[in-house]
């Protein structure tokens, strides 16, 4: 019997021993659970922020659209620029070309006026000199019977 009282007694140290350590074990453990964050805290953070990522999900589709549809009117507006832009383009140089014709005729005209002029002022200077030099030879024709 003694045998098995000391078995006991040295199993009892053993497990009071043993008991301790889990004990020191299960103290640390809670000490460090203390600097840990409460999961129910968490998870209700979880769900905030879930819910806050499906309205930033929201606001950033409705941003799209509203860029798309942006965009869309800005390339449209090139479009129409640019076609504005072909079309002034070539009413300038219909323009430059029907100014361009009109000074080359009036240039035509003009020169044509100054030829005639020229042509009549020639003629006339020939007939003033035959007429004078008619005149002359009468007057001399004249002076000398």
């Amino acid at each position: 019997m003694r045998s098995s009282r000391s078995r006991f007694r040295e199993e009892n140290k053993k497990l009071k021993a043993q008991v301790d350590s889990l004990k020191k074990e299960n103290a640390q453990l809670k000490g460090k659970l203390k600097g840990q964050p409460n999961t129910a805290e968490l998870n209700a953070k979880l769900v905030n922020l879930t819910k806050e990522n499906r309205e930033l999900k929201g606001e950033l589709a409705n941003l799209t659209r509203q860029y798309n549809a942006l965009k869309a009117k800005a390339d449209f507006l090139e479009q129409q620029n640019e076609e504005y832009r072909q079309i002034i383009q070539q009413v300038m140089s219909e323009q430059s070309s029907e100014a361009k014709q009109s000074y080359i005729e009036k240039a035509k005209k003009e020169a044509l006026i100054g030829s005639v002029l020229l042509k009549s002022l020639a003629g006339a200077g020939i007939i003033v000199g035959l007429v004078g030099y008619g005149l002359y030879r009468k007057k001399r024709s004249w002076e000398l019977a």
